[in-house]
């Protein structure tokens, strides 16, 4: 066998892990979250921010708590009611321990300056009664969307003072906020269902109408690269748009939800959705055009709020239950294993397996691997003649009946290698032919094969790659 297959796995490996893609989209559709139970009595946790350095914050209803952990949010400390406010509704990080919280049901900004310990009340902002969105837009300029007048405040000084820029476009609410960077900021409505857009930093913002007849746009998320999603009210769709907010596309209703409450970017086009009426998360591994129903979670029927905090640990607020759900799944290390599979082995964590077969080895694997097991193969023949073909045919009943399957197939005599998805060519008078793809068509074959049922048809394959 050639040794440029030693080669491959090692890159694929190291691009596998450097996208923190340690599981196919199965696996990522199982993502399962652990419920911490229910906090400090809470009705509901409405807000949660993660600071860096394992520090989040959570805020409450009804007792207008601020939660708080140390610990990525596997343990949590009640910081207590907050200047007698019933519900602390946005938090935002700004940096250097600086912290914004928005309450109901008197409209006041809390601040704190030592990552979330003590905070200071700022006061009722302009007879507000909700400070409903927070987003910080850097360089200390941070804005405010409200409830019940549809007002949006901006500040200048990293929260300390703020200025009221008024009613935008007669809406009643501004209930998300979203930063896009190079001074683009994004903001979504009720009643009007609108989206709006500012180009300025916040200072002046443009309608861009109602969107597919909803009422209410509830979460904003941006994704990067111009990407950025829509959670909406009435009839639970996600909108997509691809051009920074400028125009945007109808996903549908989600699973028969009839909100998306809460939208969290994990990166590398992994995005989480949080639901009203089945409490369900959604997941999306294509930054979201398609997505899958990982469930009701914990008997809940809303996800309020989604945090990713790096390393695969994503944490959600729920009502009415008042819980704090925890997922580490996608951090778990990736495992390589190599030599023959053991039919018998029981995985709890996803597993790349190495196998060099032949055809015997891949009917093996065909018969005996369950759809439902964590494992990726990485599957590399080498022969010649007949037996070529044999192994191919073995190899696409494989990937017919299992579906966690990366394979690469190869013959000494020199062939195109692909299966899933192929990328080079390689041969004993040329063993550094893979050398000559590009690490980055790797990349983005690995970003968006992940979030597609793979070819199992090499000739597409090549001919895309061509």
């Amino acid at each position: 066998m050639a040794t440029w297959y030693y080669d491959l796995t090692a890159r694929l490996v190291a691009i596998l892990e450097a996208h923190r893609l340690t599981s196919l989209s199965a696996d990522l559709h199982r993502l399962t979250l652990v419920s911490l139970g229910q906090q400090a009595s809470e009705q509901q946790v409405r807000s949660l921010a993660y600071l860096g350095n394992g520090i989040v914050l959570a805020g409450t209803y009804s007792g207008g708590k601020i939660l708080r952990s140390t610990d990525s949010g596997e343990t949590w400390a009640d910081l207590g009611q907050q200047f007698s406010e019933m519900m602390i509704v946005s938090l935002v990080s700004l940096g250097n321990g600086v912290v914004l919280a928005g309450t109901g049901i008197h409209g006041k900004i809390l601040r704190s300056t030592d990552s979330g310990e003590t905070w200071a009340d700022l006061g009722q902002q302009f007879s507000e009664t909700y400070v409903r969105s927070l987003v910080s837009l850097g360089n200390r300029v941070v804005l405010a969307g409200t409830r019940d007048t549809g007002h949006i405040l901006r500040s200048i000084d990293n929260g300390e003072t703020w200025v009221d820029l008024g009613q935008q476009l007669s809406e009643t609410r501004i209930l998300s906020l979203v930063s896009l960077g190079n001074r683009v900021v994004l903001a979504g409505t009720y009643s009007g269902g609108k989206i709006l857009r500012s180009t300025d930093s916040g200072e002046t913002w443009a309608d861009l109408g109602q969107q597919f007849s909803e009422t209410w746009i509830f979460a904003l998320a941006s994704l990067g690269n111009g990407v950025v999603l829509a959670g909406t009210g009435t009839h639970g769709k996600i909108l997509r748009s691809t051009d920074s907010g400028e125009t945007w596309a109808d996903l549908g209703q989600q699973f028969s939800e009839l909100s998306i409450l809460a939208l969290a970017s994990l990166g590398n086009g992994v995005v989480l959705a949080g639901t009203e009426t089945g409490g369900k998360i959604l997941c999306s591994i294509d930054s979201g055009a398609t997505w899958a129903d990982l469930g009701q979670q914990f008997s809940e029927t809303r996800i309020y709020a989604l945090a990713s905090l790096g390393n695969g640990v994503v944490l959600a607020g729920t009502g009415l239950g008042g819980k704090i759900l925890r997922s580490t799944d996608l951090s778990t290390p990736l495992a390589v294993k190599t030599g023959r599979y053991q039919a018998s082995a029981a995985q709890t964590h996803p597993v790349l397996y190495v196998c060099p077969l032949v055809s015997s080895g891949i009917a093996e694997l065909a018969g005996n691997v369950s759809r439902e097991s964590r494992i990726t193969f990485l599957v590399t023949g080498g022969c010649t003649g007949t037996d070529r073909d044999a192994t191919w045919t073995d190899a696409q009943n494989l990937a017919a009946n299992v579906e966690n399957v990366l394979m690469w197939y190869g013959a000494d005599s020199g062939y195109w290698a692909g299966g899933h998805f192929g990328i080079g060519y390689g041969d004993d008078s040329n063993p550094e032919g893979f050398g000559q793809f590009t690490q980055d068509a790797v990349q983005d074959a690995i970003a968006i094969h992940f979030a597609i049922r793979w070819s199992v048809d090499c000739r597409i394959a090549r001919e895309a790659l061509t």
